[in-house]
Order: structure tokens, then sequence, then C-alpha cells
């Protein structure tokens, strides 16, 4: 079976879930012995067409740079290119904005799947534009004959209740961190000596809500906060002043490399998760799977990943309160919390999951 993943911005992983899912299936399908085209944008620096591995294809196509153009455009370059040159039987395209550009690979009898992620156009992030686009491609893509899915129970049911429409849910992957005391160290940080949230700094992420109510606890421990947002609105501002008002709070920028990320995660006492936009987050599941205690807002799509084996919070009231009282008591969940998570999160498991839909969605052709 020949397997086209598009709508990523490449491999290996440098941003965010998508990448991590092309990359980890891509190379388990290509093990199973299937051949893998990964499209990537420019910024990866790849020749048009590159060899990775036996089985597994980069192949480079144009796009716009622009925050949200540059998605839409790298979709339809790669649809062409897919259509007209590698001819897969089948498609992985991820992000609802892609929906027309998979409509067009039907045209040329190329099925495929198309991944839903969250609830992308209800994000605080998206503004005119861009959220109008989201909102009508999500429209389009609940009323087409595609089969569409996610990584989360809880997306699905939204789904199926708000449109009446069916998901294919299949679970990401967790791959557990490990602890490297030299790397935290390069940071001026101790082992389980800080703890620490990573997020974009979009709204539904929390992150000023997390320095807020670290500042409002009066704890000693430090908060080291990862992550930059390169565009100056009203929530990065909050954030700013946040930080600017709490001196335990430590911001570290963006740290692209993944393998320092891995291990500050394996070195935090706890980690602080605010996301709420919906689907399987990856930084949760590098936190459930760190040994640190998890402390993660409250709304359904985390907590189908943590059940009770984690903190939930929904205000910055409600989080001051667990760092407050999190030095006085004995209970503890991190244990659990990794057993549970390192089980039912698995890349292998994902993979076969993927393979099985795919090769019924090549047997419908």
């Amino acid at each position: 079976m020949k397997v086209a993943i598009l709508g990523t911005r490449g491999v290996p992983p440098k941003y965010g879930g998508f990448e991590t899912l092309a990359d980890e299936l891509s190379r388990g399908l290509a093990l199973r012995g299937h051949d893998v085209v990964v499209y990537c944008r420019p910024g990866y620096g790849y020749p048009k067409r590159a060899k990775l591995a036996k089985g597994l294809t980069a192949v480079r196509t144009p796009s716009i740079k622009s925050k949200f153009f540059e998605s839409l455009t790298a979709g339809v370059t790669s649809a062409l290119h897919a259509s007209f040159v590698e001819r897969p039987d089948v498609v992985v395209f991820c992000n609802p904005s892609n929906i027309w550009a998979l409509k067009l690979l039907r045209l040329f009898r190329i099925p495929g799947v198309l991944h839903m992620a969250g609830l992308e156009y209800r994000r605080v992030k998206w503004k005119g534009i861009g959220a109008s686009v989201l909102r009508a491609a999500t429209h389009s893509a609940v009323r087409s004959p595609i089969d569409l899915m996610t990584d989360n129970d809880a997306v699905a049911d939204w789904y199926r209740e708000t449109f009446n429409r069916e998901l294919h849910v299949i679970k990401y992957g967790a791959n557990a961190p490990t602890r490297n005391d030299d790397v935290v160290a390069e940071f001026g940080l101790t082992h389980k000596g800080y703890d620490l949230v990573v997020a974009r700094w979009d709204a539904d992420n929390h992150v000023a809500e997390a320095i807020e109510a670290h500042a409002l606890s009066g704890i000693d421990t430090p908060l080291v906060v990862v992550g930059f947002t390169d565009k100056i609105d009203e929530y990065g501002a909050r954030i700013r002043a946040a930080l600017a008002n709490n001196p335990r709070a430590i911001s570290l920028g963006s740290v692209w490399d993944q393998d320092k990320l891995a291990a500050l995660f394996a070195g935090a006492r706890v980690y602080v998760h605010g996301h709420s936009a919906g689907g399987t987050n990856p930084a949760l599941l590098l936190g459930a799977t760190s040994g640190a205690e998890v402390f993660a807002h409250g709304n359904p799509f985390n907590r189908e990943v943590v059940g009770d084996n984690a903190w939930l919070w929904m205000t910055v009231a409600d989080l001051a309160e667990l760092f407050r009282s999190f030095d006085t008591s004995s209970t503890r969940k991190a244990e659990v919390l990794e057993a549970a998570v390192s089980a039912r999160y698995t890349w292998e498991g994902v993979v076969s999951d993927y393979e099985v839909l795919l090769e019924s969605i090549v047997g419908r052709k």
C-alpha cells in the first residue's frame, strides 16, 4: 500500500502534534513494508524529493508564507503533486482546513481520511477570515462522504452531538521523556526543583492563568515557562505582565530541541497543562509519562487522558490552591498516571489502527 501524509509542516517533528504523528506513523508504516510519502513545507530545507529511509520519502512543495494561508496553499500544492506525480493508494490529510484539497484528490480517484484535530474553528486565536475559513471547512467536511477522524473520544462526541457526524478515533502515542540532569542544569535548574508549563501563547492554553495562579499561591518553587508567541496581542501582553509580576516565574522562551524539552519534562516536580481547545495534546502525554504530578485544566478532552490520576482546575483560584496544598499533601498520583497513559497511548497501537483504517478505505475504492 502506498500512503501519503499531507497537511503537516513535515518530518522530523519541530513544531507540534501533527508533525509528531506524521513522523511516527510514516516510520511505523514503512517498517511494515508500506511505501510512505510525507509532504513537507519549504522550511524543512529538503530537496524536492528526499529518500529518508527504506520505504519513506519526503517531498517538498511550495506554499505562501502566511500565518493562516501557508497551511491552505501547502495543502493544495501537495494535493496536486500527489495527484499527478506520486499517485498514492490512500492519503492521511491533517487539519480540517484541507478538506478542499482532499476533495481535489478524490477527483483523481485518490481516497483518504481527514484528521479534524480538536475544535479548531472555535479556538480563540482564530479571528476574522481565519475563523470563517475554518468554520466553512468544518461544515464542508461534516457534510461530505469523506472519512473523518480525531484522536480524542470527547472530540468525536462533540461532532456527533453537533453535526450528527461519526468520526473514527485513533489515539495519539506517548513517548516517555528521559531524565537528563545535565540538560536541566544548562537552564540553571535542578531535578524536581521547579514546576513547568509548556504551551504556545494562545488564550485557550491558559499560560497567563498558570503564572498568575503560581504568584497567588506564594510558593517558593519556581515556575518555568516554555513557549513564546511572535504576535503582539492582548493575551500576549497579559502573559508578559504576569511574568513581570511573578519574580519566581522563569521564562525560557521556545525550546525547539526535542531532547532538551523532554529533559525539562522529566525534571519537573509539577507539570501544569492549560490546553482546552480539544484533541489529545502531545504535551499532556509528555507530562503524564514524565513522573511529574500533573495539574490539568479540567475540560473533557484532558479528563479523557488523565482520568482521576491528575489534579484538575478550572480557575486561577483553583490552580493557586493546588500549588499551595501540594507541599502539605502526601497524596501523589504521578506513578499511577504514568502507568495508565503508557499502557493506553502507544505508537505501535496507533500505527496498527491506522493500517487497518487505511486498508479498509483502499478496499472501498
